[in-house]
């Protein structure tokens, strides 16, 4: 019963968006809402470490969308410089079937990690 307590904010935001086709904030504000109430009525959590997590999930979130936020001018650079018509246009080349385009584009992206990471680390 715990467990499905736990989960329930997760599963309102996700049943919200999918079945419902909510609003992401209002459906995110609902499952705050649970989560609140959850974290100090039932598992009696104190205010100040509830604050202090929030605090930390800002901080993480805010790192997150500034990742994102970074690859998403990397790609509009990418576009304007045409880097991604032009390497569309060797797959193609190479083969016309998208699954084989996928797999060597997952391979090298593979490579790419490992040789970033440092060779000999599994990517």
């Amino acid at each position: 019963m715990l467990t499905l307590l736990s989960l329930s904010p997760i599963l309102i935001f996700a049943v919200g968006l999918v079945t419902f086709r909510r609003h992401a904030f209002g459906v995110a504000a609902a499952s705050f809402a649970i989560a609140v109430l959850l974290a100090l009525g039932i598992w009696q959590m104190l205010p100040h470490a509830f604050l202090a997590a929030g605090g930390k999930a800002i901080i993480i979130a805010g790192e997150i969308s500034l990742i994102l936020f970074g690859a998403l001018i990397f790609l509009e650079v990418m576009r304007a410089e045409r880097v991604i018509s032009s390497l569309e246009h060797y797959l193609e080349k190479f083969s016309k079937d998208i699954r084989v385009q996928v797999i060597l584009l997952v391979w090298f992206f593979g490579a790419f990690l490992e040789g970033t990471a440092g060779f000999g680390i599994p990517a």
